[in-house]
């Protein structure tokens, strides 16, 4: 699959929740990326307690870059329309031989964003994610049910911030289904479907980096409605999120402010009850 979607593509799409492979780039470019992501996460691991790297894209070009793909681009708009922000964008990253997993859920529980059809997340591969080295799974058709009851058990393997997993029924473990995909390539699923990884169990790591888009018509019910966003294509008719600034060089100091000002944000790390999580490590920000 590639470029613009076919209306059969999108009804699958609307289907399933959930459509792939599709190539953002090739193989070369994508493995060539790793490298700088271990320097980004060296650089930025200490800013949260967070087992996920989260909006480097207001300190880092190349982040920036990323998210702006013409390929992923085409294809969310398929899905969105033609005006569109990068809500987030998370790097999620196992180890080989690694215990780390990410719990069964559905991004809308926490998200706080309506309309669910106007919210979506691209999931590009930098290394192969397959089976055995913890790709991404999911239920196809679950978007199309209810917000589903998640459990909240203390999990330390467990990459989501606050321990979710959905029990899954039988049915729905049967029918799961394995998202593999080559350096370079994306998925895109829906913020109701219901999807988690497994652990790495190979001798190779598996990065990857999780991009929600949302349409420019969609609004935050959490925190009084405010939140930040970066326009990516198109224009902005509503003024319903503060408007990011993408990064224009390497952690500039304007940059590291806008990640300060966005990150406890419900596109960040968000607010309990008004008061930022101790998650959020100011003072290691710099």
């Amino acid at each position: 699959m590639s470029g613009s979607l076919s209306k059969e593509q999108i009804d699958q799409y609307w289907k399933d929740g959930i459509l792939f492979p599709f190539q953002a780039m090739e193989t070369d470019e994508a493995l060539s990326l790793v490298p700088r992501y271990v320097q980004l996460r060296n650089r930025m691991a200490n800013w949260t307690k967070s087992m996920q790297l989260l909006k480097s894209y207001l300190v880092m070009p190349w982040v920036n870059e990323v998210v702006r793909n013409p390929r992923i681009l085409e294809v969310v708009e398929s899905l969105l329309g033609p005006n569109f922000f990068v809500w987030g964008a998370s790097f999620f990253a196992k180890q080989p031989s690694s215990t780390k997993h990410v719990g069964w859920h559905q991004d809308l529980l926490y998200w706080g964003l309506e309309p669910d059809d106007g919210v979506l997340t691209a999931w590009l591969a930098l290394t192969d994610a397959q089976a055995e080295n913890g790709a991404m799974q999911i239920v196809p058709g679950s978007h199309r049910g209810e917000l589903r009851y998640h459990s909240e058990i203390q999990d330390d393997d467990n990459m989501l911030m606050g321990d979710q997993n959905i029990p899954l029924t039988e049915e729905e473990k049967q029918n799961a289904c394995i998202v593999e995909l080559n350096p370079g390539q994306f998925s895109v699923h829906h913020s109701m479907s219901i999807h988690g990884s497994g652990p790495n169990l190979a001798d190779r790591d598996r990065i990857g980096i999780s991009i929600n888009y949302i349409s420019t018509h969609v609004v935050q019910k959490k925190d009084n409605g405010v939140d930040a966003a970066m326009l990516v294509q198109g224009v902005d008719a509503y003024n319903h999120f503060i408007h990011e600034a993408p990064a224009v060089s390497e952690f500039a100091p304007e940059g590291i402010a806008e990640y300060k000002r966005s990150i406890g944000m419900p596109s960040g790390l968000g607010t309990k009850e008004g008061v930022v999580h101790d998650i959020i490590q100011y003072d290691n920000i710099v």
